[in-house]
């Protein structure tokens, strides 16, 4: 597929190429008649061993495939049909990291919110109305079933792999969250079983049930781990400092929540010698929102030194009131210690981008670069800097387990090796080697505006075939440009036989590439050269010959 816009490849010419040129192209097949190109010996095949790949079950398809043509399987299908296992994820199972398993973490941290909120408002005379009954059976309902999704969700392991292993599921939910769901869902149902029983005193113990509901709170331990899984997704420096500043400011809320909810039960009661309530007869018979706007505000006036207007009138409202101020004071110094810790993170991180930019400038200069020059080289550091990272600018890619960065890289790279039609077999019929050679053959490049990638009669040192991830691209042979976009590629040759690049390529705006290198490449495949399921000898010998038959083949040269 090529995007709109920019020219089709031709099979078998040039790019670019139209029948009846006139003088002008006779002079440049003259002038650009190539010696004919022979494999390089990794991909030569004895008569022999050509009659041996032809022969036993499913050659013939073999043969198609490697010789260029789409096989039937070439969508974009998962992965994971080629790696049953042990513990591969069974229908019923649920990934961790899916889309399913995201909005059911999000609904949860809702609902505990929602708890944290209305469960310390039961210190106020709230009016029963349809909405409490509604969220009441929703929360109920919503964690009985999340028991069961809790013991068909695939688990992380300390080294990043997922299993869909059942007994290891259930082994490990029952040893951790099992006996604090089932106390939580175990109460709210007995709360329902007494509440509808009209045995004579029990209406105590539902109402003992009732102000249980403190329980459901345990689950803020749980959502420890909901937080970590959500948060893990952000991929923004920013947006995660915005998160974490979201975090706290929702920390001393609930904080205050809670103590205004207790500070109101204190005083709403019949006690000796008064009580703060008592000491303000219009605010006992307000409505409930002014009760509570009331008191949160004397709980949030604990964070900055307590407040005159309300002050405790016994002992006990005394001693609350010592315990908020000192909580209230640790708190917000924790507060600003981590907000100030994030601030001091993100200008880190942006002085020393400035830093080095300033280093470049100073090192331009002393050297006598001229100022188009060296603009140029500034926005190609500009570019590189804030741009896409390579890999080697990761330092933590170089800690983690190689698997995973196999499977990263195969994540990364497979999409667009599968606009290719020898790759897009390839991954469906042995995608091991495919995994493989995105680990350690492939690369990505970050090219700016106007940036030569390699110029015409150029013999590269290290051959590279050229996949265009992002951006446009000139390939320029002869004073002909062609538009190279996304989803193409150049120099395929290289992969094969000795290459020499027969035009100039050039960056029209900022590019991502990923870059196949040849020598790699050949090594990974030969590690691989017994397997049958395979063989690409057959497609290298067929591309060469392409390419020796074809007029003005070039860096674009393909097959179909």
């Amino acid at each position: 597929m090529v995007p709109p816009g920019l020219e089709q490849r031709p099979s078998g010419r040039r790019a670019g190429g139209r029948d009846g040129e006139g003088s002008s192209d006779s002079e440049e097949d003259a002038e650009g008649q190539e010696e004919p190109l022979e494999l390089l010996e990794e991909w030569k095949l004895s008569q022999r061993q050509l009659e041996r790949l032809q022969k036993g079950v499913g050659s013939s398809e073999t043969l198609s495939r490697c010789s260029g043509s789409r096989s039937s399987r070439s969508g974009p299908e998962s992965e994971e049909a080629d790696f049953k296992g042990p513990g591969s994820k069974h229908w019923s199972m649920i990934h961790p990291h899916s889309h399913k398993r995201a909005a059911w973490d999000i609904a949860s941290l809702i609902l505990v919110i929602y708890d944290m909120i209305m469960i310390p408002m039961s210190a106020f005379n709230l009016p029963e109305t349809s909405f409490l009954l509604l969220m009441d059976w929703t929360t109920r309902l919503f964690w009985t079933f999340d028991m069961g999704w809790s013991a068909l969700t695939g688990v992380v392991l300390q080294d990043g792999k997922i299993t869909f292993e059942i007994r290891f599921i259930l082994k490990r939910y029952l040893k951790t969250w099992f006996a604090l769901d089932c106390i939580i869902v175990g109460s709210d149902w007995m709360e329902v079983i007494i509440s509808s029983t009209n045995l004579i005193g029990l209406g105590r113990l539902a109402r003992a049930f009732r102000i249980a509901r403190v329980v459901r709170l345990l689950r803020l331990v749980r959502m420890q781990e909901v937080l970590q899984s959500v948060t893990e997704r952000v991929q923004s420096d920013k947006l995660t400092f915005l998160l974490g500043c979201a975090k706290l400011v929702l920390s001393v809320l609930a904080a205050a929540h809670v103590v205004a909810c207790a500070w109101w039960g204190l005083g709403d009661r019949d006690a000796a010698g008064g009580t703060w309530v008592s000491a303000a007869p219009p605010l006992g018979a307000a409505n409930v929102a002014l009760q509570y706007l009331v008191s949160l505000h004397w709980a949030l006036c604990q964070f900055t030194g307590g407040m005159d207007e309300v002050a405790p009138a016994n002992a006990l409202e005394r001693l609350c009131a010592v315990a908020s101020w000192t909580f209230g004071f640790v708190a917000s110094a924790a507060v600003r210690s981590a907000m100030t810790s994030d601030l001091t993170h993100l200008h880190i991180i942006g002085g020393a981008q400035a830093r080095q930019l300033a280093t470049l400038r100073r090192y331009l200069k002393q050297n006598g670069i001229s100022r188009n020059l060296a603009l140029r080289v500034q926005r190609s550091a500009q570019h590189a800097v804030t741009g896409d990272l390579a890999a080697d600018s990761v330092e933590l890619l170089g800690v983690v387990a190689e698997p995973l960065r196999v499977e990263m890289n195969f994540e990364m790279y497979s999409p667009t090796l599968r606009n290719h039609p020898l790759f897009s077999d390839w991954i469906h019929e042995d995608a091991q080697v495919i995994r493989r050679v995105c680990h350690l053959a492939l690369v990505t490049s970050l090219l700016a505006n106007a940036d030569v990638v390699f110029g015409r009669g150029e013999t590269p040192r290290d051959p590279k075939m050229y996949f265009v991830v992002k951006g446009l691209l000139e390939y320029c042979r002869r004073h002909k440009p062609v538009l190279v976009g996304e989803r193409q590629w150049l120099s395929e040759g290289a992969l094969w036989t000795p290459w020499t690049h027969r035009g100039t390529l050039t960056a029209t705006t900022d590019v991502t590439m990923a870059t196949l290198h040849s020598a790699s490449f050949r090594d990974v495949v030969q590690r691989f050269k017994g397997r049958k399921c395979f063989d690409p000898r057959l497609y290298a010998a067929e591309f060469v010959n392409h390419v020796n038959r074809t007029p003005n083949a070039d860096d674009l040269t393909f097959m179909t």
